[in-house]
Formats: C-alpha cells, sequence, structure tokens
C-alpha cells in the first residue's frame, strides 16, 4: 500500500472528526440560545411584576398581598441567578467546543496537505521511472541498431 494511500485513509478520519465537532459545535451553539432565551423571558418577566408591583402600590396595596410579591420576586431573582449560572456554564462549553473544533480543523487540513503532497511526489517518482525506462529502451534501442 502506498503511503498515500495510507496518509489518505489519516486524512479521511481527522475530515470526520472535524465534522463531529462541528455537528457538536452547532448543538452547544443551539443550547446556548435555548438557555440565553430563557434568562430574558425569566428577566422580562422580573420586568413586568416589577411594573406590576409598582402599579399595585400606588393603588394601595395591603401587608400580606406585598409579602406574597416579595416571595415571589426572591425566588425569581433565585430562578435568574441560577439561569444566569447555566448560561455561563454554556458559553464555557461553548468555548470549548470551538476550540476543539479548531483543533481539528487545523489538523485535517494539515493531513491532507500532506496527503496531496504524498501523491503528487509518488506521481513524479513514479514518471520519473517511466522516463528512466523510455530512455533506456531508446539507448538499447540505439545500440542494437548500430550493431547490425
Amino acid at each position: 500500500m502506498k503511503r498515500s494511500n495510507r496518509m489518505q485513509k489519516l486524512a479521511r478520519l481527522a475530515r470526520s472528526k472535524e465534522r463531529l465537532a462541528g455537528y457538536e459545535l452547532r448543538r452547544l451553539k443551539r443550547a446556548l440560545t435555548e438557555q440565553d432565551e430563557q434568562l430574558t423571558q425569566l428577566n422580562d418577566y422580573r420586568k413586568e411584576y416589577s411594573d406590576q408591583l409598582k402599579r399595585v402600590v400606588t393603588e394601595g396595596v395591603d401587608v400580606t398581598a406585598l409579602r406574597n410579591f416579595h416571595l415571589f420576586f426572591r425566588g425569581l431573582n433565585d430562578a435568574i441567578d441560577q439561569q444566569g449560572s447555566t448560561v455561563e456554564n454554556h458559553n464555557d462549553h461553548l468555548r470549548s467546543g470551538e476550540a476543539r473544533w479548531r483543533q481539528e480543523y487545523r489538523k485535517a487540513n494539515s493531513l491532507d496537505n500532506a496527503f496531496t503532497k504524498m501523491q503528487k511526489d509518488e506521481q513524479a517518482a513514479a514518471e520519473k521511472i517511466v522516463d528512466t525506462r523510455s530512455e533506456d529502451l531508446v539507448t538499447s534501442r540505439k545500440i542494437t541498431d548500430r550493431s547490425r
């Protein structure tokens, strides 16, 4: 088996790994987008309920309703903090995924380039052998023709 054929197999395997890393990267981006949208939605809820609380306070509110709003906001703020942490974790995973994909991409390109160079070198060597044999054949015929 030619060296270039072995290199081609390695290059194909590397390209396959690069594609898988790309699929994973897209999955991580989608997951981050979903988590970020949830965080935005929670912040929108907090704004909406804050506006509602301002309206209720100006109209007058009893202590029980005020306590309920306070408890609700505490839970909502905890959920926002937790979702913020989740978004940060997804950002970390995305950065790792991007680094992994870049590494696989560079490796695949290097192996593709090495395969192409080996293939050209092997082709040039084969052509040189053919040229040498042709020259030998021509020289041999000339010698045979002279001796006749």
